[in-house]
């Protein structure tokens, strides 16, 4: 795993998302521009238990995962654009418009997951996403999140 400089962290991300093991996907924030944009990261195992199953004699990140990824990074953009008094809440996947899966992410691999704001209109938040494995881009997803459940 290269040297990633992490300014959220594992556990700091866990304070900002309901997101907990096996479902937790990412492993820190590399930046963060509240209202605007978030990267965040995760190194892919080869014996990453997200992928026993998927599939033995071929490990691949399943891509509904990589969405997953995608739509928890812009979970923590959102918690860090709202109003301390309205960070108390789950964010729902409402709506993927687009969403095209370029190439295969097998392990060992960095996964960066590039996260735009795009429009805010009510409660609605709706994301440009792209997961980036050296340096290319392997998905890319528009997608509309609401927050649900108040916590």
């Amino acid at each position: 795993m290269p040297d990633v400089k992490y300014i959220l962290n594992k556990q700091e991300i866990e304070k900002r998302i309901a997101h907990r093991y096996l479902f937790s996907l990412l492993d820190g924030v590399t930046e963060l521009t509240p209202k605007h944009s978030i990267c965040a990261h995760k190194h892919l195992y080869e014996e990453d238990e997200l992928l026993k199953g998927h599939f033995p004699e071929n490990p691949v990140m399943p891509g509904i995962l990589t969405v997953e990824s995608l739509a928890q990074a812009a979970g923590v953009l959102v918690y860090e654009s709202v109003d301390p008094n309205e960070q108390r809440f789950m964010l729902y996947l409402v709506a993927m418009e687009v969403c095209k899966f370029r190439a295969p992410i097998y392990p060992p691999a960095d996964i960066f997951l590039h996260v735009r704001l795009e429009t805010k209109k009510k409660m609605f938040w709706k994301f440009y996403c792209e997961a980036i494995v050296d340096d290319k881009v392997v998905a890319e997803v528009t997608m509309t999140q609401a927050p649900g459940k108040y916590i």
